[in-house]
C-alpha cells in the first residue's frame, strides 16, 4: 500500500481518537505544538493515514524497532505535561524565560551547562560575565513549570466539562 493513501484501507486497529490526538491540521492541538515537523508526520502517517510501520521504516531506510524508538519518544513527549503546557504558555513567557524553557526541556542542556556556558542570561553571552546562578535558573524554572502545569491543568478540566455536556442543574 503507498504511503498516501487514506486511513482505512490497511486494516489499522487505531481508534479515531487516537488518530485525531496525532493530526498535525488541528493547530490548537498542543501534543502537535510540542512536536518537530518530523515527528508529527511519522505519527501523522502512521495513525492518520494508515502506513504501516514496515512501509514507515523502509521510507526512511531505518529499522522497525528504530521506527518503534522514534515513536514511543515522540508519543512520550507529546504526553509530557510540562512540555504541552509550555506550547500553551508560550507566548505568555519573557523571552528569557522562554530561552531558558527551550533550552533545558527542549533541547535537554542541563542547568550545569547552561550556568557554565552563561547561555542563562542572554547580555551575559560573549561578554564574559558569569551570568546567573544554578540556583536562580533553577528558581526560575520553577515559575516556568508551574505556568505550564497550571495551563495544562486548565486546559485538562476545560476538556473534562466539554466532554460531560451541559450541567443538569439550572
Amino acid at each position: 500500500m503507498p504511503l498516501g493513501t487514506e486511513y482505512g484501507t490497511c486494516g489499522c486497529v487505531e481508534t479515531a481518537k487516537q488518530r485525531d490526538l496525532w493530526d498535525a491540521s488541528r493547530p490548537l492541538n498542543p501534543a502537535a505544538l510540542v512536536l518537530s515537523t518530523q515527528e508529527r508526520s511519522l505519527l501523522r502517517l502512521l495513525y492518520h493515514r494508515g502506513a504501516s510501520q514496515r512501509e514507515v521504516a523502509g521510507a526512511l531506510g531505518i529499522s522497525r524497532a528504530a521506527l518503534r524508538r522514534r515513536v514511543r519518544r515522540a508519543k512520550d513527549k507529546a504526553a509530557d505535561p510540562v512540555l504541552v503546557g509550555l506550547a500553551l504558555v508560550w507566548r505568555r513567557l519573557s523571552p528569557a524565560e522562554r530561552r531558558l524553557a527551550y533550552l533545558h526541556h527542549v533541547l535537554d542542556v542541563s542547568l550545569a551547562e547552561i550556568t557554565r556556558r552563561g547561555l542563562g542570561d542572554p547580555a551575559a553571552i560573549g561578554n564574559g560575565s558569569a551570568g546567573p546562578s544554578r540556583t536562580t535558573l533553577r528558581r526560575r524554572l520553577r515559575g516556568i513549570e508551574r505556568k505550564a502545569k497550571l495551563a495544562a491543568g486548565e486546559r485538562r478540566n476545560r476538556e473534562t466539562r466539554n466532554a460531560q455536556g451541559p450541567s443538569s442543574a439550572g
